[in-house]
Order: structure tokens, then sequence, then C-alpha cells
């Protein structure tokens, strides 16, 4: 699992390590969780889950982008343990999150007991990667606002307020 940061240079680690394995002709997906999520729920209502579990299967990589930005329902959260939990012995598996790992019983249901069971698989044979960066999309955009017009003859400007960084970015 790779955790990073939202808009911090972690962003690019997971698309750098996916276009390496394209080079070497691996075959991989990249998807945020709430695309899989929705996918995964999609094919259980039209009985072709094990479709699709295969079609993952077949993948040297799966990428799941962004862990985190969803809360999910019971059902929700049942289905992307299931895949993860058996994804992470059959081929490469990379998730990216702006949680810590305490964190993520919010998302899944707030099911601690499935987030222990899913974080002792995920974390037997990986690589955790953690960044801790401000975001550059928050920090250019107060650049960008920070950044005031010369003023004009005869008018008063007012100065011109910062904001403190948000953490996680």
């Amino acid at each position: 699992g790779i955790g990073t940061a939202a808009g911090c240079a972690g962003d690019a680690a997971p698309g750098s390590i996916g276009l390496a394995a394209c080079r070497q002709g691996r075959r991989l997906r990249f998807i945020t969780v709430a695309e899989l999520v929705m996918e995964l729920s999609e094919a259980q209502a039209e009985h072709r889950l094990s479709r699709l579990e295969a079609q993952l299967d077949r993948l040297d990589l799966l990428i799941c982008d962004e862990l985190g930005f969803i809360r999910l329902d019971a059902d929700q959260a049942q289905l992307l343990f299931i895949l993860l939990a058996h994804r992470y012995t059959r081929g490469g598996l990379i998730i990216t999150s702006n949680l810590e790992f305490g964190d993520w019983t919010g998302v899944f249901n707030d099911d601690a007991r499935l987030v222990s069971a899913l974080l002792d698989r995920l974390t037997h044979r990986c690589h955790v990667l953690q960044f801790q960066a401000e975001s550059y999309r928050f920090r250019e955009s107060l650049a960008a606002r920070t950044v005031a017009p010369a003023p004009r003859a005869g008018r008063r400007t007012a100065p011109v307020a910062s904001a403190s960084t948000p953490s996680g970015g």
C-alpha cells in the first residue's frame, strides 16, 4: 500500500510505478476506489461479479487511488474487503490514501473488525510509503490569491488575508 497526502509529491508515485509496469509489458489498471466500488456494486447487482473478479485477477498490478475520499456503506465495504483481501495474494496492489491506517475504520462503515483483518493482510507482505507534505495544489492556490495587483492611483486596497494549510492537503 502507498499512503499519500492528497496533492503532494506522493500522488505521482503510483502513476510512475504504473508507467514503469506498462513499459515492462505488465497488465494494469488505475482506478479510484469510488469508481471501483461502483463497478463492484453494479457487477453484483447484475450477477456478473465473478466475471469482474476474474478480469481483475488477470492484472499484474491494480492501483486503487483515493481510499478515504468516500465513506462506504456496509455492502460496499464488504465488496472492497473481499476484493482487496483476495488480491493481496494474487498480484500487485497499490492503494493510495490521505488517511492514516487508524482512520480507515471510518471509510469502511465503522467496521473495525473488517479493517483490522484487511490491514493484517495488506501489511503482511507490502511496502508502506508515507509521504508527509503540504498539498502543492493548496500551495499554488494560496500563492495565486496572495499576489495582489498593484494599487491604482487614488484607490485604497485592503490587505490580502492568508489562510493556514489544512492537514492532508
